[in-house]
């Protein structure tokens, strides 16, 4: 009976390590390195440019648009001036640059789309 409830116990520690190693591997390195910014309840980020974002572009289409889509600065502009042609965006005027800064800090490309590999002393025992 020891030997099971020690087992227990020793999965439990194990467990909580993983959940820590895990948690602390998570999103790219901005986020890695600082708390973000709350998100509406579509998933935009609340921050500065936000509400531009909002207004221009839920105008036309959903906001998980933008959310799904990570692309440099110069690729947002190609989608922006497609829009402009084919879908009958207004000009931006002077909220343009504004909106490709938010666009730019917060859906930029990824850094990464994997967690990294977990540590040799969390993984199982290699079987022969």
């Amino acid at each position: 009976m020891d030997r099971l409830h020690g087992g227990k116990a020793l999965l439990a520690v194990l467990q909580t390590s993983l959940f820590c190693v895990c948690a602390s591997y998570g999103g790219d390195s901005y986020a890695a390195s600082t708390a973000l910014p709350p998100k509406d309840e579509n998933g935009l980020v609340k921050a500065e440019g936000y509400q531009l974002v909002k207004a221009h572009c839920s105008a036309c289409h959903s906001p998980s648009l933008i959310v799904q889509n990570h692309m440099r600065r110069e690729r947002w502009l190609e989608t922006i001036r497609w829009m402009q042609a084919t879908q009958k965006l207004w000009p931006l005027g002077e909220a343009e640059p504004a909106i490709l800064d938010y666009l730019e800090t917060w859906y930029g490309p990824k850094t990464q789309y994997r967690r990294p590999p977990l540590p040799e002393a969390l993984m199982p025992p290699k079987t022969q």
